[in-house]
């Protein structure tokens, strides 16, 4: 380097150093309230932005507000008809409902009177009153003629109520009292959409400098002391408000009906992994039904530990997939016995709740849901050598996370040889969905693979976001685009998937104008219990529909329905699986395709799409 240029960088760095001790300084002065000029920085905070439906319906919102009044000490001061324009406000004021005429002209000759340099005439104004105020008599002079407001914010809220509050999450103030809040006060997302985007919701806030000039009185210092607040994004949600009414609605007449706990129903687009409508409805803190907790993401709050929820008969077909990798096939037999079966080893039995199947085909077994059949099979196949029926397990994504764009989902448990509670009856009762822990999203997410040609997509709930008036997609990691399962097996789970609506516990849903194929679940969720009375349940149904070409995969859970009632998955959950379909048909959402005779003048009545 040359002796110039050392010198020219030299005296650079002296005055970048001189500066810094400048600024120093100066930051040491201002901040100094001793000091005659005492400055100091005020927030300004950014407003959230807002969730809206696929549709772009509001769907979370937070209104700016104002709290509107007056300064009659400017007021007077500045005006020369200061009376008269004070008596037609409070005529005009009165006409709107906002003040009592005589009392407001008392208020004002109060505050005259004590020098008192504020006055409400109206709190928690929205756009259109504030508009409205600002135009009256004295007031429409502006701020230098003694109009006063304060912008406040109400808390989240939330236009189509309680639809799908629990996924959009919300939003606490630490004061929880308060209706009403001041911008400089603090907003905690909790859970949800809210939690999970509010990196983008939230905005950037601003500051301001401002000069003390005397007690509580500061005076705010040229604007390019000033950074403007930024807005917070708004997002876009894949939920459709028409089909998120539609489970709702379904799910709250059965959960009434059969006197459940709670039931969750998730609807999610094959091809895309788009969440149409996710709903979670109990009764945690009240005796009616709200979304309470997300039972879809976070499983059953109401056990110590983990979440517990284990699937019961939706996992058999993970099972009788495991089976034909390993060159079965849907027309094996397999004797069920008179539908109880004493496993090796052990004392317990596995028992069939219809009984006297004998020997069946694998098909069959399915349809029946035949606990016996899939304990039997598996044993046989894998007896000697468990791991590797867990490896195929583990081979369809069972183990992992589904990936929804969510906090806190939790790890799917399913036992493994090496684990401490591992005994001779782990292998069985896995078989047929015990002693494994899976929410019901991923359980979706699994049979959402098997509609998708086998291959796996995580489940979406925020697809786009908005800035500076642009629609800008999201960018995320993709999952493994590789297939969980041979074409073989594939082949062999859709044909026994809709064998078991056609002609097994599923069959109501054979009058539909489309093919469906999935499967039901009946849980017992305390079998520790002898007393046969006390026995609780978990009904499910979970599939895709249409069949030969799926647009839609849904799962329907109800937890702890009245067993005098009902409580088989058939007669609980899949009711509710119907109604939702039935009206996505309706609704022209899906292609009708059936292979029995249409009617097509009643489907030209309903708008159905042929």
């Amino acid at each position: 380097m040359s002796r110039f240029l050392k010198v020219k960088l030299a005296i650079v760095v002296f005055f970048i150093f001189i500066f810094g001790l400048f600024i120093l300084y100066k930051l040491i002065y201002i901040s100094n309230p001793n000091s005659d000029s005492y400055v100091t920085p005020k927030i300004l905070y950014a407003s959230r932005g807002d969730i809206y439906s696929c549709n772009f319906q509001l769907m979370s919102t937070s209104p700016i507000m104002y709290n509107i009044g007056i300064d009659p000490i400017y007021a007077k001061t500045k005006n020369k008809n200061f009376n008269k324009e004070i008596n037609q406000l409070s005529d005009q004021l009165e006409n709107l409902e906002y003040q009592n005429k005589d009392s407001f002209l008392k208020k004002i000759n109060e505050c005259i009177e004590n020098n008192q340099r504020y006055l409400s005439i109206k709190r928690h104004s929205s756009i259109s009153e504030r508009a409205q105020i600002k135009n009256l008599s004295i007031l429409n002079k502006g701020r230098q003629f003694g109009y006063v407001e304060e912008v406040v914010r109400t808390k989240r809220f939330k236009p189509n109520n309680n639809l799908a509050s629990k996924v959009l999450g919300k939003v606490d103030i630490y004061d929880k009292d308060k209706a009403y809040l001041h911008f400089g006060e603090k907003l905690k997302p909790r859970g949800g959409i809210e939690q999970a985007y509010d990196y983008l919701l939230r905005g950037k806030n601003g500051y301001l400098l401002q000069k003390k000039l005397k007690s509580n009185v500061y005076k705010t210092l040229p604007s390019f002391y000033t950074i403007l607040p930024k807005k917070g994004k708004d997002v876009i949600s894949t939920i459709d408000l028409g089909i998120q009414e539609l489970a709702h609605n379904s799910l709250l007449t059965y959960l009434k009906k059969f006197e459940a706990r709670f039931g969750t129903v998730i609807v999610m687009e094959v091809k895309t992994g788009e969440i149409k409508a996710i709903v979670n409805l109990g009764t945690l803190h009240s005796k009616s039904y709200e979304e309470d907790w997300n039972y879809a993401v976070l499983g059953n709050p109401l056990y110590d530990g983990f979440k517990k929820m284990e699937p019961g008969s939706t996992f058999k077909i993970a099972s009788y997939m495991a089976y034909f990798e390993d060159g079965g096939s849907s027309n094996d037999t397999i004797n069920t016995f008179n539908g109880i079966y004493k496993v090796p080893n052990t004392k317990n039995k596995v028992v069939d709740s219809e009984k006297n199947l004998g020997v069946i085909s694998i098909k069959d077994a399915f349809a029946t849901s035949s606990n016996v059949a899939v304990a039997r099979t598996i044993l046989k196949k894998y007896y000697h050598d468990p791991d590797k029926f867990i490896d195929r397990i583990s081979n369809f994504g069972l183990f992992n996370k589904t990936g929804v764009d969510l906090n806190n989902e939790f790890k799917p448990y399913i036992i493994r040889t090496n684990d401490k509670n591992w005994s001779e009856i782990s292998l069985p009762w896995m078989s047929y969905g015990y002693g494994i822990n899976l929410s019901p999203l991923q359980i979706l997410v699994f049979y959402n693979s098997l509609a998708n040609s086998g291959f796996k997509v995580a489940p979406k709930l925020v697809t786009h976001y908005i800035s500076d008036g642009d629609t800008i997609k999201l960018k995320r990691r993709e999952v493994n685009n590789s297939k969980i399962c041979s074409d073989n097996t594939l082949q062999e789970a859709h044909k026994i998937l809709k064998y078991a609506v056609t002609h097994g516990t599923a069959k109501s849903l054979n009058d539909l104008s489309v093919n469906v194929s999935g499967k039901t679940g009946t849980t017992v969720t305390n079998y520790h219990l002898k007393n046969e009375k006390n026995k609780t349940y978990q009904s499910s149904f979970v599939g895709y529909f249409p069949s030969e070409k799926p647009k839609y995969s849904c799962m329907v859970l109800i937890d702890k329905p009245n067993p005098e009632i009902g409580y088989y998955g058939s007669d609980v959950a899949v009711p509710v699986f119907k109604e939702i379909v039935q009206g996505l048909i309706y609704n022209d959402t899906i292609t009708i395709i059936k292979d029995k005779k249409i009617d097509l003048n009643h489907l030209v009545d309903k708008n159905y799409i042929l």
